[in-house]
């Protein structure tokens, strides 16, 4: 006897168990988790919050002994951050955070793999053609890196009226570059 899967939902598991969502300070890293939030609202998903402190920046050779001092000083930016994002999720979701240090593209991937993530949700970001050409995107490389499917979010999501304003309200802190 044939089965018709669309006869039980219940046969169908849940498309996403567990959402990976990169955040950063800039506004695609929050449009990306107001989309990841309602995606895990849809399917019961758990939300996994990474921020990477990007020690690329942190490592010039000519200043070696000042290294600690920069690396604390990205660490500490990198918690409060999570703090905050974790406060806009609703408190239905079920939510991980974890603050990373190394190449954001590189620990992004890595972490899902590590955390057997379903889904990458993470903001693209808009640069110049030279400046894709000499450093590459994040979110490029992750697509190509990823062991799981990932959506990359460029604009804000469609809203209704009443979460456009509620979401307007809430900011993420100054993007820092």
């Amino acid at each position: 006897m044939k089965t018709d899967s669309t006869a039980n939902p219940a046969a169908i598991a849940a498309p996403f168990a567990r959402i990976l969502v990169a955040i950063d300070r800039s506004a695609p890293s929050a449009w990306a988790l107001q989309l990841a939030s309602r995606l895990a609202a849809a399917t019961g998903a758990t939300l996994l919050l990474v921020h990477v402190a990007d020690t690329r920046i942190a490592t010039p050779s000519e200043v070696a002994y000042v290294q600690s001092g920069i690396l604390d000083e990205l660490v500490h930016d990198g918690e409060d951050l999570l703090d905050r994002v974790r406060q806009q999720v609703p408190t239905a979701l079920a939510i991980e955070t974890h603050l990373c240090q190394g190449v954001p593209s590189t620990e992004i991937s890595e972490q899902a793999k590590r955390w057997s993530v379903d889904l990458i949700v993470m903001g693209a970001h808009s640069h110049s053609r030279l400046a894709e050409f000499l450093l590459g995107s994040t979110a490029e490389k992750v697509v190509r890196d990823a062991p799981c499917p990932v959506m990359t979010v460029r604009h804000p999501p469609v809203e209704s009226a009443a979460t456009a304003s509620r979401a307007a309200a809430v900011t993420m802190g100054p993007e820092r570059r």
